[in-house]
């Protein structure tokens, strides 16, 4: 079976993978433009250009906008589909050709490594409907009345966002060279921030319970099972399943953090009394003043709200 797209549009992120996406680019274009020959190119140049790129082509018509780059080209990507808590284009499909230092997302949606197979499969396998992260915050004016959140600031994730240590490790991979690759960038920084770190105290709501508080190494919430170059952070998430996956690191003391970080490379959930696996609706963290990163990316600052959407966004070239 072969799917046909009308208005086909890529986004290429040159700078993702330490500039490596630029230096393949001639060759990957002309591997796309034999599957896809009317098919419009568009190149980012700054922060947020992915996302403002792709809700000028899909309001012009293209229903289907690959991405070339890493998680958080996607993330910007996926941002231009969504606002106001729905996809604004459900007819429109996205793809995903990962060329980025993680490109964790594309472990759960199980994409071909290479790239032209991977090209291939976005005509070729099923379209697939995953579910789709959104988180609030707490920033501006709130517009409606015992609601904080409401008026704030919206971010839309497609693989996970997290607090705690994991903002700090993201803070410095995204400042440092990653000429070295995805997994021994994030483990170096990993190693090199937990050196340092101090475990903080946070209170979190999850769905109707009661706020619980607890001293934490880091947070997640996830929608993918893998970050951070492909530590399996969240082993019970799933992209389909219509609720947010959350793991606490809680109060793992720093040499016990160290000998558990081999663990999170092994693809299941860690034994440990100071680690938490959940599944939730929606999460709320009240603390104030902590920072969320949402698919590699610095979002802002706690309080902040979790939600989850499911089904919501039509994705081409997975295998499950």
């Amino acid at each position: 079976m072969t799917i046909l797209f009308h208005q086909p549009a890529i986004i290429v992120n040159p700078r993702s993978a330490a500039g490596r996406t630029a230096r393949l680019w001639s060759q990957r274009e002309s591997v796309l433009k034999r599957v896809f020959p009317e098919i419009r190119v568009e190149q980012t140049s700054c922060v947020g250009d992915a996302a403002n790129l792709t809700r000028g082509l899909l309001t012009d018509g293209c229903d289907l906008i690959i991405t070339v780059g890493g998680d958080g080209t996607l993330n910007e990507v996926a941002n231009g589909f969504f606002s106001y808590g729905r996809n604004l284009f459900p007819d429109a499909t996205l793809a995903l050709l990962p060329s980025g230092t993680g490109s964790d997302y594309a472990r759960s949606l199980g994409l071909p490594d290479d790239f032209e197979e991977a090209a291939s499969a976005i005509q070729t396998r099923p379209i697939q409907l995953v579910d789709v992260g959104r988180l609030l915050m707490s920033e501006g004016e709130p517009s409606l009345a015992g609601d904080p959140f409401h008026g704030g600031t919206e971010r839309y994730f497609l693989n996970e966002a997290g607090v705690g240590m994991s903002s700090k490790v993201v803070e410095r991979t995204n400042r440092c060279n990653k000429i070295f690759g995805g997994k021994p960038t994030f483990l170096w920084q990993t190693l090199r921030t937990l050196m340092t770190w101090r475990n903080i105290p946070i209170q979190i709501k999850a769905d109707e319970k009661a706020t619980q508080e607890y001293r934490i190494n880091s947070l997640f919430v996830a929608n993918g099972k893998y970050s951070g170059g492909g530590m399996s952070l969240a082993p019970h998430a799933s992209i389909q399943n219509g609720r947010l996956a959350i793991t606490i690191f809680a109060d793992l003391p720093r040499l016990e953090a160290v000998r558990r970080l081999g663990e999170a490379y092994q693809g299941c959930k860690i034994d440990h009394p100071e680690i938490h696996y959940t599944e939730v609706n929606h999460f709320e963290i009240t603390t104030p003043g902590l920072t969320v990163e949402t698919d590699g990316e610095i979002a802002g600052p706690t309080p902040a709200r979790f939600e989850i959407i499911p089904a919501s966004l039509r994705v081409a070239g997975v295998s499950f």
